[in-house]
């Protein structure tokens, strides 16, 4: 799959190849990204700004404000199915200070935490999540009724 990566703190930016994610953990998810917002925190990276490839990696998919779709589920996920649509939240907490511990991980207390597409998290075309980083939706993302 391609995806839009950078290399932090310079303006090299170029599409890429990336092998399909796979669930490696039994409490992950794997969704399919069908849309992705561009925002002003992607201008400031493609600018050479801040900016953390994940540890495994020189570069840094841009794009972290996505909408997906469930396509697989690990043997432990019982809370959502295949089919469902889910926004990804961006902030990954620590796991070792309170806020964090209560999925609160805007609030961390260590600074700990990895963002994904801007500090040290990958973003692809289709993605294996946790299910504590995925928020529920069902709105008719058809553009039909309920659709905003």
């Amino acid at each position: 799959m391609k995806a839009l990566a950078l290399v932090p703190g310079t303006t090299d930016v170029s599409l890429r190849n990336y092998s399909e994610p796979r669930i490696e953990k039994p409490t992950q998810v794997k969704m399919k990204v069908l849309e992705v917002g561009v925002c002003g925190t992607d201008r400031e990276e493609v600018k050479g700004g801040r900016a953390t490839a994940p540890p495994e990696s020189e570069h840094l998919v841009i794009g972290h404000e996505m909408l997906g779709v469930v396509t697989e589920k690990g043997s432990e996920v019982s809370t959502v199915k295949v089919g469902d649509f889910g926004v990804f939240s961006v902030r990954r907490g620590c796991g070792k200070c309170v806020a964090c511990e209560n999925n609160r991980s805007d609030m961390c207390y260590t600074a700990e935490y990895t963002e994904r597409g801007i500090k040290g998290a990958i973003r692809r075309k289709s993605t294996a999540v946790h299910t504590q980083h995925r928020r529920p939706h069902r709105a008719d993302v058809s553009g039909g009724e309920g659709h905003r």
